[in-house]
């Protein structure tokens, strides 16, 4: 690696000051803390198709497993 006058920077640049006040908050009466009914069972309905689609996923593999062991001449655990 060179360390030739021409390929270093001439100037240093100086870093950006950002402005960081606190943003202006909306009026304490348009927020709310709680997610409404329909979506908190929306919610709930998404994550036991998530934990139902896990479990059909184990199964199959569970069975795959045995059915290509059972092909292969091998032990079927059934028997």
């Amino acid at each position: 690696m060179s360390t030739k006058l021409h390929q270093r920077p001439r100037t240093l640049r100086r870093p950006v000051v950002h402005d960081r006040s606190e943003p202006e908050a909306p009026p304490a009466a348009g927020r709310t803390t709680h997610r409404p009914q329909r979506q908190r069972r929306q919610t709930d309905l998404r994550a036991g198709l998530i934990g139902l689609g896990v479990l059909a996923a184990l199964l199959l593999a569970f069975t795959a497993m045995v059915v290509l062991t059972a092909l292969a001449g091998g032990d079927t655990f059934l028997g």
